[in-house]
Formats: structure tokens, C-alpha cells, sequence
């Protein structure tokens, strides 16, 4: 049985993944974001040497994903809290608003996301994030 705290967690990091899929402006993820959050991308298809980002990139990221996506939704499928840590395990799919590389808009991508949350004064402070895309269609 989860703690409070484990819960709240939780709660919040359900909350982050519904305002990524709806694009949310910077200002709304101040709510769920430490100002001193990081992020570490790990390299995968869309990004073959990883990423990390700041509060200032993160809380862009859905306005970036806005301008090439048309949908983006998160599906949870197992999600676990241990003290001040969230492990969510996550199937995205997202469908192109615009053509990227050889794909044409309309495309829909798929990934199998493993997160790794973790939270300081009731927001996330660190990020580690898994993702594993299937092929890419060509086009």
C-alpha cells in the first residue's frame, strides 16, 4: 500500500503525463516541475545520442510537440511508487502533423516508454526516461 507521500507522487505523475499529451503551455508544468528539474533522455530512434534538459526545455517540450504532432497520448500500463521515486511504464502514440524524414503526416508512431520519476518538495526533480520506438514506416 502506497504512502501519502508515494500517492501524491503518483497522483502528480499522472498529471505531468496529461499535460504532456495536451500540449500544455511552460505554465502549467510549473505546477509539476522542480525549478531545478533535469532530464536525461536516453538515445533511442528520434534522438541516437540521448538528450537532457532543463526546466527551461522541458517545459517547452509540448509546445515543440505541438507543431508536429496532431495527437499524443500516453496509455499507463504498470506504475509504481517507492519512497520519492515513480517508475511508469508507458505506451505513447503519436500521429504526425507534418512529415518527418521519410515519413509523411498522418503517420502514427509508436513507443514503449519506461520513466523513472523522481520528486522533491512534491514536484519532479529528476527524470530518466527509456524509450524504445517501433520501426519507423518508410514512406
Amino acid at each position: 500500500m502506497p504512502t501519502t507521500v508515494e500517492q501524491a507522487n503518483l497522483t502528480t505523475a499522472c498529471r505531468y503525463l496529461e499535460l504532456i499529451e495536451n500540449f500544455a503551455p511552460p505554465a502549467e508544468l510549473e505546477e509539476i516541475l522542480h525549478s531545478d528539474v533535469s532530464l536525461e533522455e536516453y538515445p533511442n530512434l528520434l534522438m541516437p545520442t540521448g538528450s537532457k534538459r532543463d526546466f527551461a526545455g522541458m517545459s517547452i517540450g509540448p509546445q515543440q510537440g505541438r507543431k508536429i504532432l496532431t495527437t499524443n497520448r500516453y496509455e499507463i500500463m504498470n506504475a509504481f511508487a517507492a519512497g520519492d521515486w515513480v517508475t511508469l511504464e508507458i505506451v505513447w502514440t503519436g500521429t504526425l502533423a507534418i512529415p518527418l524524414g521519410s515519413m509523411a503526416a498522418g503517420t502514427e508512431l509508436k513507443a514503449y516508454i519506461a520513466t523513472f520519476l523522481q520528486f522533491k518538495e512534491g514536484k519532479i526533480i529528476t527524470q530518466h526516461q527509456y524509450d524504445c520506438y517501433e520501426p519507423f514506416p518508410v514512406s
